[in-house]
């Protein structure tokens, strides 16, 4: 079942939440919501400590997202071949 644009969340992440349960687990903790840009995920990894991200609807219509944020976690910028910059 398709989501409609009446059920999408508008509230904001839970990123302190999502700190504070990779506080205290041991297993691997994937991060998610509002991971628009390879910056933010920079961000929201150093930040919640999380192992992973999880990008959602800023992947619709926008799939250069994935190789963009692979080149800047693997360099720590955006330029690269794979980018197309």
């Amino acid at each position: 079942m398709a989501a409609r644009a009446s059920r999408v969340t508008k509230g904001l992440p839970e990123y302190d939440t999502i700190a504070a349960v990779k506080a205290v687990l041991r297993i691997p903790v994937v991060a998610n919501g509002d991971i628009t840009s390879p910056e933010k995920a920079q961000g929201v990894l150093a930040y919640t400590g999380a192992d992973a991200i999880m990008i959602g609807r800023a992947a619709q219509g926008r799939p250069w997202i994935f190789p963009r944020g692979g080149a800047f976690h693997g360099h720590g910028h955006t330029t690269c071949a794979a980018a197309g910059g």
